[in-house]
């Protein structure tokens, strides 16, 4: 009976040894269309799941090798990362959570949907007082009602920006050309002070209308295929417009993690600002079980990130980020 429970202790650390070696490597998964369930599965399930089922291994602790028992904690390790913890704190002990000065430009973001309350847009934009705030699925939302006219304001399908600069739409994408509707990304160039700065607001499609498709019995793989191709061709005409542009900023709902691939092949050379700044958990979407962080603000490192954070909800399912930037010397 000894030699049985040690065996299959043995191989229920070896499965979740490769399962945590598959985790730790989505972001340079390849793009076969075999892999994309697998992978959405991945990026989107409820993350505790590994960090469960790992500390369940040390009941087994007795079986163990010591360099199994090291192993032990690396794949620790690598749940926590897995589960977006930010543990890395990087922040500059001078600048962090100092009060906005002169020359600092704060940024807001956040998606609307499900439920956003006017009320509570009002209470954000008094409380933290931005200089640019970005919106998306806004369809429902009156600019000229939350926005004097000391502000610039323009909506572009449900993608809406109100500036306290005046900026000039450069250009924006339609779904049309993926089959779809409304606009995927707003580019923008803003007059700040004496600079200008490049930003895009940007709302990616969703894998989710994957597993909505597979639910309701459409077993067609060919949906799997078609929206795992419009979020790469998304991606890749956000990135080829912002990658050569200094003062960049790319903000949105990007419906992607940082651990995905096509996160760390169109966006990796820019500072992801929660990755920064941000301390533990920085969710901004919630689930009744769980919680993901795909809704971003990127920047060039012509930007120095002061300070960043995910804020209190405004009613829909989505947390607005924020953060405040410095351009660098």
């Amino acid at each position: 009976m000894k030699i049985n429970l040690n065996q299959a202790f043995l191989f229920y650390f070896y499965c979740l040894t490769s399962c945590s070696i598959l985790v730790l490597l989505l972001p340079f998964w390849p793009n076969y269309s075999s892999l994309i369930l697998f992978k959405y599965f991945l990026l989107f399930s409820p993350r505790w799941w590994l960090l469960l089922l790992i500390t369940t291994l040390f009941i087994g602790w007795k079986f163990f090798s010591t360099t199994k028992r090291t192993t032990l904690f690396l794949l620790l390790l690598i749940s926590l990362r897995y589960l977006d913890i930010n543990l890395n704190i990087n922040l500059n002990i001078s600048n962090s959570h100092r009060d906005k000065v002169k020359g600092d430009l704060k940024v807001i973001t956040v998606n609307l949907g499900e439920g956003a309350r006017i009320y509570n847009i009002e209470q954000l934009l008094r409380f933290y007082n931005p200089d640019i705030i970005l919106f998306q699925e806004a369809q429902n939302i009156r600019m000229n009602e939350l926005f004097d006219d000391s502000w610039h304001y323009e909506c572009v399908y449900a993608l809406c920006i109100s500036s306290k600069y005046p900026f000039k739409r450069e250009n924006f994408l339609d779904r049309g050309m993926l089959e779809g509707w409304g606009a995927f990304a707003a580019f923008y160039s803003i007059k700040a002070d004496s600079r200008t700065v490049y930003l895009s607001n940007i709302h990616f499609d969703t894998p989710h209308r994957a597993f909505k498709y597979l639910l309701n019995g459409d077993f067609n793989y060919d949906w799997v295929e078609d929206i795992e191709d419009n979020r790469i061709i998304e991606a890749a005409l956000v990135s080829s417009w912002s990658n050569n542009k200094n003062n960049t900023i790319i903000a949105g709902d990007f419906n992607m993690p940082v651990d995905e691939n096509v996160y760390r092949e169109y966006f990796s050379s820019f500072i992801n600002v929660l990755d920064e700044s941000g301390v533990g958990f920085n969710y901004t979407k919630h689930t009744p079980i769980y919680g993901l962080r795909i809704d971003h603000i990127l920047v060039s490192d012509d930007f120095i990130v002061v300070d960043s954070k995910v804020l209190e909800s405004v009613g829909g399912d989505h947390l607005p980020v924020m953060t405040t930037l410095s351009i660098n010397p």
